[in-house]
C-alpha cells in the first residue's frame, strides 16, 4: 500500500503548477546612482529623471510603445524639415514689413511718408489675408503637438506608476531597521552629553 502511494507522488508533483516568477525589479530601481546617470531615453527633455529611467525599462518589454515613441520623435524632427520653408517665408515677410516701416519713418515729407505707410499697410493686409489658412493650419498643428506631448507624459506616468507602487510594496525597509538606527544615535548622544559635565 505504501509503495502505491509513492507511485502517485510524481504525478501529483507534476500536476501542481509552480508559482509564477516575480517580475524583475526595473534597473532604475536596482541601482541607487542610476537616477543621476540615466540617458537611455531622451524624451523631449533631458531624460535624466526616474520616470524616464523607468520608461526605458518599460520600453524594453513593450516594443509597440517603443515604436510609437520613435514615430512621435520622427514626426517632430520631420515636421521641422517639412515646414522650414514656410517658417523662413513667414519670417522674411514679417522682417520686410518691420524694416520697410522703419525706412518709411525716415521720409521727411509727411505727405509722402503717410502715403508710403498706407501702401505698406495695404500690402501687409493682403499678405496676411493670403496666408491666413496656412497660419491657421500651423496653429492647429502646434495645438495638436502640445496635446500629443501631454498624452505622452500621461502614458509615461501611468506606465511607470504601477512599477513604482510594486517597488514600494516589495522593497520597503522595515521600521525595525530605522528604529534600531534611532536607538543607536540616541545612545551616542547620551554618551556624548555625559562628557559635557566633566
Amino acid at each position: 500500500m505504501r509503495t502505491s502511494w509513492l507511485f502517485l507522488l510524481p504525478a501529483f508533483v507534476a500536476c501542481s503548477e509552480p508559482p509564477p516568477p516575480q517580475p524583475e525589479l526595473p534597473k532604475a530601481l536596482q541601482e541607487p546612482s542610476l537616477v543621476d546617470e540615466v540617458a537611455e531615453y531622451s524624451g523631449r527633455g533631458s531624460g535624466r529623471d526616474l520616470v524616464d529611467a523607468l520608461v526605458a525599462d518599460v520600453l524594453k518589454s513593450d516594443t509597440a510603445l517603443q515604436h510609437l515613441f520613435n514615430d512621435i520623435e520622427a514626426q517632430h524632427r520631420n515636421h521641422g524639415d517639412s515646414t522650414e520653408r514656410w517658417e523662413d517665408f513667414e519670417q522674411k515677410n514679417l522682417a520686410y514689413y518691420t524694416s520697410a516701416k522703419h525706412h518709411a519713418e525716415h521720409i521727411a515729407d509727411t505727405v509722402m511718408r503717410a502715403a508710403e505707410f498706407d501702401r505698406l499697410r495695404a500690402s501687409q493686409a493682403r499678405y496676411v489675408a493670403s496666408v491666413l489658412s496656412a497660419r491657421a493650419l500651423d496653429s492647429a498643428y502646434m495645438a495638436k503637438r502640445s496635446t500629443l506631448n501631454d498624452v505622452e507624459e500621461l502614458v509615461k506616468i501611468q506606465r511607470t506608476l504601477a512599477l513604482m507602487e510594486r517597488y514600494q510594496k516589495e522593497q520597503r525597509s522595515s521600521d525595525a531597521v530605522l528604529r534600531a538606527e534611532l536607538e543607536r544615535i540616541k545612545a551616542l548622544e547620551s554618551r556624548l552629553r555625559a562628557n559635557l559635565d566633566q
